[in-house]
């Protein structure tokens, strides 16, 4: 045992040293060194290992390519990383990734993918951009697609940028507006302006299936909108600013308004066009074919006529060129049948008076009766007589209200019976031939007697004073 405060040796070889601080200042060459602390110069000994296993890692990180079959490592930091066979990876941060053959991830977190096939259980993408893409359900805040093609439905709550859209759309002028260069007014706040007047269009029809047009014949532009359903529903306002075709029904369950002010409601067609005093409806306005209404009960054709299969009431005034009737009767038989030959002229205010005339096949008067009552008849006043012969009775019965008749000898009197008498008749009696210086007259006359309705008691009485003798012969005339 030596105890030594310093010691130099050239050499030491020992079984066994301890020692409390051992420098060595070129080499040493020990087997086996059981230490709690060792130094490196004035690095520990593990923290020297961790510093020459960074600064190898980094070396080899540098240079320019690595080329291994099979690498292992915590974490791996390179500029360019190319992968041949399969690479299982914890973490992979990387600015652009390209993988030839298929990428396994449990989770993907990049700005942009670019793949040509994506099968994923789950996926938030903020952006897609695919040539195609066959999604079995899609959930997405926000989707910009260029062009979609849907084979099934497409549900949609909102469809952002339609609305403006549509009522741009509807708010260009219509094709009449076009034609006529005309615009009207705003039709939600003015529902009567819907149109703009289709009379000022002409009045040539144009058939229904005119307007049939398939999808290529409408021409459409690039900011049109072409929706296809099997059903629409418009809460509030609805306009085609073009033409329209309803193959089958069309129904309105209020107004229909067509041109400027043509309206169509239940039971009811108006026409009320704007700024004008007294509108005219036109009713098949080429003037070809007929109106029927009713089934036939009244009819209008092209060339003006004008049939009613049925009585024709007129409250007012009914002026007509020429009147063609088989009867004409008063409308109450109560009150007298009037024919106004007189009357006070509008323009002027006199009393213009005319005549009533019946004329013959070439127009010339044949009977007349004027204003102030006087009749010419052109052949005659034609009374209906009666001839009676004598009767040993001293009666006779006839509904005429003139004729002959004969008082028989030995007799002053006879009793013509005739329901022509009334109160105010006047009856007149001339002899036919001498009567020997004795005067004919009428002794009475009596009218009906109202009370009895089964008998007319009508009935006057021509003679003499005194008994003739032999036949005398009379003409007798009753005037009402």
């Amino acid at each position: 045992i030596i105890g030594l405060n310093k010691a130099i040796l050239a050499y030491v070889e020992a079984g066994f040293t301890r020692t409390r601080e051992l420098v060595v200042t070129q080499s040493a060459t020990i087997n086996q060194l059981a230490t709690n602390s060792l130094k490196v110069g004035s690095e520990t000994i593990d923290v020297m290992i961790r510093r020459i296993s960074r600064e190898e890692t980094q070396s080899l990180l540098a240079t320019s390519e690595l080329i291994s079959p099979v690498v292992t490592t915590d974490s791996v930091n390179t500029t360019e990383l190319n992968v041949t066979g399969t690479s299982a990876l914890g973490s992979l941060l990387a600015e652009d990734v390209t993988v030839s053959g298929t990428l396994v991830a449990e989770k993907v977190e990049t700005p942009t993918l670019i793949a040509q096939t994506v099968d994923t259980t789950s996926a938030r993408i903020a952006m897609l951009e695919a040539g195609m893409a066959q999604l079995e359900s899609v959930r997405a805040t926000t989707a910009e697609i260029v062009d979609a093609t849907i084979s099934g439905t497409l549900y949609a709550a909102n469809i952002s940028g339609l609305s403006e859209q549509l009522a741009t759309s509807l708010k260009e002028p219509t094709l009449l507006e076009t034609i006529l260069g005309t615009k009207t007014s705003d039709p939600v706040a003015d529902p009567n302006s819907v149109v703009s007047p289709v009379e000022l269009a002409g009045f040539n029809a144009t058939p229904s299936a005119q307007f049939n047009l398939a999808m290529a014949d409408l021409q459409l532009g690039e900011g049109d909108v072409v929706l296809t359903s099997a059903a629409v529903f418009v809460d509030q306002y609805f306009e085609v600013n073009g033409m329209a075709y309803v193959a089958d029904t069309l129904g309105v369950g209020n107004k229909l308004y067509v041109g400027d002010g043509l309206e169509f409601a239940n039971g009811m067609i108006a026409y009320n066009p704007t700024g004008v005093e007294s509108p005219v409806l036109h009713i098949q306005p080429s003037g070809k074919g007929s109106l029927n209404l009713l089934a036939g009960l009244m009819i209008l054709d092209e060339s003006g006529r004008v049939t009613v299969n049925g009585d024709l009431q007129v409250a007012g005034s009914l002026e007509a060129d020429t009147l063609l009737s088989n009867l004409i009767q008063p409308a109450d038989f109560g009150n007298p049948f009037q024919v106004q030959v007189a009357g006070i002229a509008t323009e002027s205010g006199q009393v213009k008076k005319s005549r009533f005339e019946i004329i013959n096949e070439v127009g010339t008067p044949v009977a007349t009766i004027s204003a102030e009552g006087k009749a010419d008849f052109a052949g005659g006043i034609g009374i209906g007589s009666d001839d009676k012969a004598a009767s040993a009775s001293g009666e006779i019965a006839t509904n005429k209200t003139s004729g002959k008749a004969v008082i028989s000898y030995g007799t002053s009197e006879l009793t013509i019976w005739t329901p022509a008498l009334t109160a105010e008749s006047l009856t007149y009696v001339t002899p036919l031939g001498s009567t020997g210086n004795k005067v004919l007259y009428v002794k009475a006359q009596y009218p009906d007697d109202p009370a009895t309705l089964d008998v007319n008691e009508a009935r006057f009485i021509v003679g003499f004073d005194t008994a003739v003798t032999t036949d005398l012969s009379f003409n007798w005339w009753i005037v009402n």
